[in-house]
C-alpha cells in the first residue's frame, strides 16, 4: 500500500515530513510522496527520513492552478499534483518560481485579515503563524483559528461563512493558471497529475471530458482516481476517464493530520486503498522521462 497525496506543517498539514514517515513505517506503507501546496519546502527533510527508514518516496507538489468555471455560479478551484524524478539542486533551482506562489498566497492571508477586522474579528497575523508552526499560512489555518475562537463551530462552517467564492471575507489570490503550472513541473522531467478531481463538482461525463481533453491538451499525464472524496461509482469513472484519455492512475489519502482529522494516513476515510502498481506505474513514468529528457 502506498499514499502520494500527503501534506505537512510546511504547507497545511499538522505533521512534520519525518513524522509523516515514521507513521508510514507503522502502517506498512511501502512508498510516500509529500505533495504540500505551492511548496516543496519539506522535501529535504521527508528524503532525509525515507533513507534512514529505507522507505520509497517521490518528490511532489500541489498547485494551485487557477479556477475553473463550468457556469456563472459554479467556480472550483483546479489543483495539479506534480511528481519529480529525483530530488537534487537542479531540480530545485528549476522549482524557484514557487516563492512567487508563497509571496501572492501571503498577500491574501493579509487581505482576509483585513476583512475579517472589518467584521470585528481580532485576528492577528502572528497567531496564524503560530498556528500553522511557523509555516505558510493558508485557509485551513483561517479556519482552524475562527473555530478556536468560537466564530465558526466547524472547520467545514468557517470556510462557507468566510473563505469560499461567494463568503463575506473571501479574497482570490494570484496563481499560476493550469498551463502555467504543468509547464512548470514537466521542465524539470516531472508527471502532471489532476487532483482529487470530484472536488471539481463536474458531473457530466460531457462537460468533465471537455474540460479533461484542456487540460490533455495543455500537458497533464496523470489523473487522481484513488482519493479519500472518491467512493467506488467515483473511482470507475475516473478509471475510465483515466483510460480514454491515457493517462496514468495516481492515487492518495490527502492527510493534512489535525486539520482533517477524519482522513487517516492510506486509508482516507477508510476504504481508500491505492495499489503499488500506481507507484510502479508513476515511478515507471517518471523513469523513462529523466532518461528521455
Amino acid at each position: 500500500m502506498i499514499d502520494l497525496h500527503l501534506h505537512s506543517v510546511f504547507s497545511d498539514g499538522t505533521n512534520k515530513p519525518a513524522e509523516l514517515v515514521e507513521q508510514g513505517v507503522r502502517l506498512g506503507l511501502r512508498a510516500i510522496a509529500l505533495t504540500d501546496h505551492d511548496t516543496v519546502d519539506g522535501v529535504d527533510e521527508l528524503q532525509s527520513a525515507c533513507q534512514k527508514e529505507r522507505m520509497d518516496f517521490i518528490p511532489g507538489v500541489e498547485l494551485s492552478a487557477g479556477i475553473y468555471s463550468l457556469r456563472k455560479d459554479h467556480q472550483r478551484e483546479v489543483h495539479i499534483l506534480g511528481y519529480f524524478p529525483k530530488w537534487d539542486e537542479e531540480i530545485k533551482k528549476a522549482l524557484e518560481p514557487l516563492r512567487q506562489i508563497q509571496a501572492w498566497r501571503e498577500e491574501r492571508n493579509r487581505s482576509i485579515i483585513q476583512k475579517l477586522r472589518g467584521y470585528n474579528v481580532p485576528i492577528t497575523y502572528e497567531e496564524l503563524v503560530a498556528l500553522a508552526g511557523g509555516s505558510n499560512v493558508g485557509r485551513p489555518h483561517f479556519a482552524a483559528w475562527l473555530v478556536e475562537k468560537g466564530f465558526a463551530h466547524s472547520v467545514g462552517e468557517a470556510f462557507q461563512e468566510f473563505l469560499v467564492p461567494g463568503a463575506l471575507t473571501f479574497t482570490d489570490r494570484r496563481t499560476f493558471n493550469s498551463s502555467e503550472a504543468i509547464s512548470l513541473i514537466r521542465s524539470v522531467g516531472g508527471v502532471a497529475v489532476l487532483a482529487h478531481p470530484k472536488a471539481l463538482h463536474i458531473f457530466s461525463d460531457a462537460d468533465f471530458e471537455a474540460f479533461l481533453k484542456g487540460m490533455v491538451d495543455e500537458g497533464l499525464e496523470g489523473i487522481e482516481v484513488y482519493c479519500s472524496v472518491h467512493l467506488p461509482n467515483d473511482i470507475r469513472r475516473y478509471e475510465r476517464m483515466a483510460e480514454k484519455f491515457s493517462l496514468i492512475k495516481t492515487g492518495g489519502s490527502d492527510y493534512h493530520g489535525k486539520m482533517k482529522p477524519d482522513i487517516r494516513m492510506g486509508y482516507g476515510f477508510g476504504y481508500t486503498h491505492v495499489n503499488d502498481s500506481v507507484y510502479d506505474d508513476l515511478k515507471a513514468r517518471l523513469d523513462f522521462k529523466s532518461k528521455n529528457k
